[in-house]
């Protein structure tokens, strides 16, 4: 891992921040990472997402911007502090009013929109600030604090190339994009001197949150959804291990709650007689300080502190034709009307828009969830290796984000969710940067771990390929006795004098046949499922060990591929090159094998019958037989092959086989013959290349870097 790793969810309203830490387990000695939060003020670990920028700052911006267009880096921004004498200010501490300069919120947007104008001030506007100017402003700040709040956990650092930092984006297409994300990931590594940054979606981030929380187990085997509802979006994702990812989210953001009372706020004096058409303007700086206030005070409505008093709250609204003071009750009657009856327009997927009250609209958005996994099918192969089409089920829900704290909205998931008892996440606001946590741990230890579990995996002798020729050498064995034990049958029962090459021509006949060639080709198909079965058991026991060692008991336990995945692994749908049954049995050479076979026993039915004819000729036991091979095999045939037998001496000959198939040698014998076709399959398929590449998509599902198959 790198020395430093932050993990920054740089949010529409607030900002948090963690870093993975490794720790000493309590009574185990073992070793295990934790997400540890990070204060980016004093004695703060989250903050509102709004800055102040003085007029001389903006004109310095202003004077950088023009120079070619470009991003502000960390250089010139340290430089505007220097010069103006001023830091840029973030924190929950900011002044309402800015004499000399402006309060900035909300200024977070997506790549495409990055060089929209923002701000309400002359200066602002003069200056032409950008939403990718405050945003890269905003983001300097956050890591200068970061390294100034922590030194008790990152001690002094003054070298940022060994820092990697993972900052989260919404789940959106004008997020995710890989356009979208090398636009913000620019943005965010020039303006922190980072250049180690990776975006990554919140998606990923609160499914490992809920994964590793303590409590209730999430199912991830079984189907789970992460409902993140947070200040500008809410956020659906469902994950079936493996499986099926499903991921979607509207612009349905708890914010718009709080500007629909602070709304209020403002209207309640406009409505007054000596206020009526008096149109006093609010500026952005004011409305946003008292949405702010109205942040506050939903919050506190809904943990229950206002409960069945009233709760004036008085706000203040400034703008070039003067100031007026609005106020509200925050009692039931009030958020009801804010939360289900006030409609506002919502884009769904940055695409299609609804309107209606935020209530309506998050029970559409989780009925839509719902509607999404019920449509939603996979394949899997049943006992018969035939496809089979498998609905998608849930198992477990998770509401989490900030918003998800407004008791309604559990009262709305369960109400669409009737079967389900969705779980809250103990601490929400909290969610994507702890996911981030583990999404930076788990992609650096990934090289680690896929090695470690390759190592494993290869020094299994019963993996390896000479393992697979002695099964497919086990598994033709019994056939092939009982082949030739019939041909001896049918030989020693014939009742003509038959010769002993009479029983050679008779095995190789049988062993010909169609039906013979299937059977190998079944015994085949059969030793190969069982080597790829043993081979999956041994990559499943490593790369769920390594997950073991890698996160935390809960996790590991939750981040398990399930057996019906495995079993795809068995049947080749995770055969990244092809070696499966299919693919193996059609390059194998079956006639060419089978030419081999009969080759073989032919060879030892020689012996065979030479040393059993021995024993009726000479009295030699077959022990002694078994020197044959110092005698030329045309001695034997031309003494004992062709010369005709009666049924007794027959009879003897047949009864001895089961004992001939016994030795070990005939066994070596005829892995020569398979191995042949092995080797010849092998040349074009790179072993070693195939267990990396199939242990490496096990473990991109295990990290959650790939959702399914």
């Amino acid at each position: 891992m790198a020395t430093h790793t932050l993990c920054l969810d740089l949010g529409h309203a607030q900002t948090s921040a963690s870093m993975p830490r490794l720790t000493t387990v309590s009574g185990t000695g073992d070793k295990k990472y934790t997400a540890e939060r990070l204060n980016m003020e004093e004695n703060g670990n989250i903050i509102p997402t709004q800055l102040v920028l003085t007029n001389k700052q903006m004109e310095f911006l202003r004077g950088e911007l023009s120079k070619s267009g470009s991003r502000l880096d960390e250089q010139t921004l340290s430089r505007m502090e220097r010069e103006t004498g001023t830091l840029i200010t973030i924190g929950s501490a900011l002044p309402g009013i800015v004499p000399n300069g402006e309060r900035f919120a909300y200024f977070k947007t997506c790549p495409q929109n990055f060089d929209q104008p923002f701000g309400e001030s002359d200066a602002a506007k003069r200056n032409k600030i950008t939403c990718a100017a405050l945003m890269a402003c905003f983001a300097y700040a956050t890591v200068r604090n970061i390294l100034q709040y922590n030194t008790d956990k990152l001690g002094v650092i003054n070298d940022r190339s060994q820092i990697c930092m993972l900052v989260g984006c919404p789940t959106t297409g004008d997020w995710t994009s890989e356009e979208a994300r090398e636009e913000y990931e620019k943005l965010i590594s020039a303006a922190t001197g980072i250049t180690d940054v990776r975006i990554v979606p919140e998606s990923r981030a609160a499914m490992f949150s809920a994964v590793e929380r303590v409590g209730k187990p999430i199912s991830t085997s079984n189907g789970a959804i992460v409902f993140d509802f947070g200040s500008s979006t809410a956020d659906c994702t469902y994950m079936l291990m493996g499986r099926k990812i499903i991921e979607f989210s509207w612009a349905l953001g708890a914010h718009e709650i709080e500007r629909q009372m602070a709304l209020a706020a403002y209207q309640q004096p406009m409505t007054t007689p000596q206020n009526q058409g008096a149109g006093i303007p609010c500026d952005k700086v004011s409305f946003a300080s008292a949405e702010e206030e109205m942040r506050r005070c939903k919050e506190e409505y809904f943990s229950g502190k206002y409960a069945g008093l009233d709760h004036w709250q008085v706000v203040s609204f400034n703008g070039a034709g003067g100031s007026v003071n609005g106020f509200v009750n925050i009692k039931d009657q009030f958020m009801e009307e804010m939360t289900g009856n006030k409609p506002f327009p919502v884009k769904c997927n940055s695409t299609a828009t609804k309107t209606g009250s935020w209530r309506a609209m998050c029970k559409a958005f989780l009925q839509a969830a719902k509607n999404e996994v019920a449509q939603a099918t996979y394949t899997v192969l049943d006992e018969n290796k035939e496809p089979q089409t498998v609905h998608c089920g849930v198992d477990t829900i998770v509401l989490t984000g900030g918003a998800s704290k407004m008791s309604f909205i559990k009262e709305l998931c369960q109400e669409v969710f009737p079967d389900i008892e969705p779980i809250l996440d103990s601490d929400p606001s909290y969610t994507v940067s702890n996911g981030l946590a583990w999404v930076a741990l788990s992609d650096e230890k990934r090289a680690d771990c896929i090695q470690a579990a390759k190592e494993e995996v290869l020094a299994d002798q019963a993996s390896t390929l000479d393992a697979l020729k002695g099964s497919l050498a086990d598994a033709m064995l019994p056939y092939l006795q009982g082949r030739f034990q019939q041909a001896a049958q049918d030989w020693a029962n014939d009742p003509e004098d038959l010769t002993g090459q009479d029983l050679a021509d008779l095995a190789s006949e049988a062993l010909e046949k169609p039906d013979a060639k299937e059977h190998v080709r079944q015994i085949c198909a059969e030793g190969i499922e069982n080597w790829k079965e043993g081979l999956s058991t041994r990559i499943e026991a490593s790369v769920n060990g390594q997950a073991s060692k890698l996160y935390t008991e809960a996790a590991a336990r939750n981040l398990i591929i399930p057996q019906d995945v495995w079993s795809s692994l068995q049947s080749g749908a995770l055969s990244v090159d092809g070696f499966d049954v299919d693919s193996v049995i059609k390059k194998l050479d079956l006639s060419s094998m089978a030419t081999s076979t009969i080759k073989t026993i032919t060879d030892w039915s020689v012996w065979i019958v030479a040393a059993a004819l021995a024993i009726e000729t000479w009295g030699i036991s077959l022990l002694v037989a078994a020197i044959y091979n110092v005698i030329s095999d045309e001695v034997w045939r031309d003494r004992n092959m062709k010369r005709p037998r009666d049924k007794r001496t027959r009879g003897k000959v047949s009864d001895q086989i089961p004992e001939v198939f016994a030795d070990p040698q005939l066994k070596k014998d005829l892995m020569k013959a398979f191995s042949a076709s092995i080797d010849d399959v092998a040349k074009d398929f790179n072993f070693n290349s195939f267990i990396d590449q199939t242990i490496t998509k096990a473990f991109d599902i295990v990290t959650l870097r790939e959702f399914s198959l």
